[in-house]
C-alpha cells in the first residue's frame, strides 16, 4: 500500500474515540474549521437526511463560522456551547458508544437557525462534525 494511504472503508483515526480537549495555546485566535471523516451516516442523526435547501443553508452558517474564532463561535449568548455527554439523550449516548467514541467528555452544539443543531467533538479550532440534528433531539431542553 503506498505511504499515507489507508484502507478503503477504515475509520480514519481523527474520527476514532477521542476525548474532546481545551483549546490548546496558539490556537485561540485561529478561525474555527471543519473535520468531515467522521460524520454519522447512520442512526437517527444521519447526514442522509438532509435536503438540497439544508445542506445549501448549512453551507453558508459554516462559511460564516469560518470567518470567526473558537471564542467568537462559543462565546456568550451565541447559542453555540460544549454539552457534557452525560446531558445528552440516551439515543445520542448509545449512538456515541456504538461509533466507538464514548470515550469523549462533551460535545459541541452549534445552532444553525430555529430547532436545527450541529454537533461534533472539538480538538483546539477543529469542529470533527459528527451529527445533523434538525429537530434538536440529541439534548432536547428540559424545561422545568
Amino acid at each position: 500500500m503506498p505511504s499515507g494511504k489507508r484502507p478503503k472503508g477504515r475509520v480514519p483515526e481523527h474520527a476514532r474515540g477521542k476525548q474532546a480537549v481545551a483549546t490548546p495555546a496558539g490556537t485561540k485566535n485561529d478561525r474555527l474549521s471543519w473535520r468531515l471523516a467522521g460524520i454519522d451516516l447512520g442512526g437517527p442523526w444521519s447526514w442522509r437526511k438532509t435536503t438540497a435547501a439544508e445542506l445549501a443553508m448549512l453551507h453558508a452558517k459554516i462559511r460564516d463560522f469560518e470567518t470567526m474564532t473558537a471564542d467568537e463561535v462559543f462565546g456568550p449568548n451565541r447559542g453555540n456551547k460544549h454539552i457534557p455527554v452525560g446531558n445528552l439523550a440516551a439515543q445520542a449516548r448509545d449512538r456515541l458508544e456504538n461509533l466507538g467514541l464514548d470515550d469523549l467528555d462533551d460535545l459541541y452544539e452549534l445552532r444553525l437557525g430555529g430547532r436545527t443543531r450541529l454537533w461534533g467533538f472539538r480538538q483546539g479550532n477543529v469542529i470533527h462534525v459528527l451529527w445533523w440534528d434538525p429537530d434538536h433531539t440529541v439534548c432536547p431542553v428540559r424545561r422545568t
